[in-house]
C-alpha cells in the first residue's frame, strides 16, 4: 500500500546553516502582484536587463524567505537582502532546484499544457461527457450469465 498525503515530508537542502524549501504555488501566488516581471518569467520569457535591475532585488530577498519558509515575511526579506551576493545565489539555487525539481524549462512548458489543456476543454462538460461513457461501459460490461445458457 502506498503512501498517504500526510506521510510526504518537504525536501528541504542546508544552506549556511539554515533549512531551504521548495516554493509553494500559494507562496508564489503572493509574489506574482509584488512583481509583475515573475509572471513574465512563468510564461516562459526572457526579462530584459533593464526589468532584471528594476525587480531583481526585492524579488530576490522574496524568493529565499519564501524558500525559508517565511512568504511574506518583511523581517526576512530585510535578512535576505542583507547577505552577500553569493550566499544568496547558494540559496536561490537550492530554492530553484527545490520548487522546479526537472528544471525550469520543463516547468513552463507543463505549465503551458495545462493551460491549453484548461483553454481547451473549458465548457465543453467532459466531466458529463465521462460519466456517460462510464455508465454506458458499465452496462455493456456488466457480469454475463455464465451458467451457459
Amino acid at each position: 500500500m502506498g503512501l498517504s498525503l500526510l506521510d510526504i515530508h518537504r525536501q528541504s537542502k542546508v544552506v549556511a546553516g539554515v533549512d531551504v524549501y521548495g516554493v509553494s504555488v500559494d507562496a508564489i501566488a503572493s509574489m506574482l502582484p509584488r512583481f509583475p516581471e515573475l509572471q513574465l518569467l512563468m510564461k516562459g520569457e526572457m526579462l530584459t536587463p533593464d526589468q532584471i535591475m528594476k525587480v531583481a532585488p526585492s524579488a530576490v530577498s522574496a524568493i529565499i524567505a519564501a524558500g525559508c519558509g517565511f512568504a511574506g515575511v518583511e523581517k526576512a526579506e530585510d535578512v535576505a537582502r542583507g547577505l552577500g551576493v553569493e550566499t544568496q545565489l547558494d540559496f536561490l539555487v537550492a530554492i530553484g532546484e527545490l520548487t522546479f525539481t526537472n528544471g525550469f524549462g520543463p516547468f513552463v512548458k507543463r505549465l503551458e499544457r495545462l493551460s491549453e489543456a484548461v483553454s481547451a476543454n473549458f465548457g465543453k462538460g467532459t466531466v458529463t461527457n465521462l460519466r456517460r461513457q462510464s455508465k454506458a461501459l458499465s452496462q455493456a460490461d456488466s457480469p454475463q450469465d455464465l451458467s451457459g445458457t
